[in-house]
């Protein structure tokens, strides 16, 4: 099966489901070859079910790669916000204002040889708005659904 973006905004509001290990490991290889793949520029995060796949997995850029997430859930934001201009591979050709808090913390699934745990970490600027945004998708949230339209 061949990936492709998904565009269909009914679909890309259905909330996804998690995911244990081994399919995790499963659905971030297809997301990390798509990405290789496709060599789209400026791509600074994706969630799974961008490219139709099932889970609640994410990739995001930090530095000069790209790290995965699994079952990534938020458990603090600062109330600090910051208005972004924000794109989506999912909703071409569109720009769109969004409040995001400036910093977090997100707790996630780990998975390393003979050990499954949670790994707990502090994102901020740049980082946290991706993280923010592919989360949104997981949650079945578009850019545009609430937020300012720029264009």
């Amino acid at each position: 099966m061949k990936l492709r973006i998904i565009t269909d905004l009914n679909r890309l509001r259905e909330k996804c489901s998690e995911v244990s290990y081994p399919q995790s490991s499963k659905i971030a290889l297809k997301m990390v070859s798509w990405l290789k793949n496709n060599n789209i520029d400026g791509t600074l995060g994706l969630a799974c079910n961008q490219l139709g796949l099932g889970g609640r997995v994410i990739l995001v850029k930090i530095g000069n790669r790209f790290q995965h997430f699994v079952n990534p859930t938020i458990i603090e934001l600062s109330e600090s916000k910051v208005t972004t201009t924000e794109q989506c591979l999912s909703v071409p050709d569109r720009e769109v204002e969004v409040e995001r808090s400036v910093s977090l913390t997100m707790a996630y699934d780990t998975f390393g040889f003979q050990n499954i745990g949670t790994g707990i970490g502090k994102y901020e600027g740049q980082v946290a708005t991706i993280i923010q945004h592919e989360i949104d998708h997981l949650n079945g949230v578009v850019i545009g659904d609430e937020e300012g339209v720029v264009r």
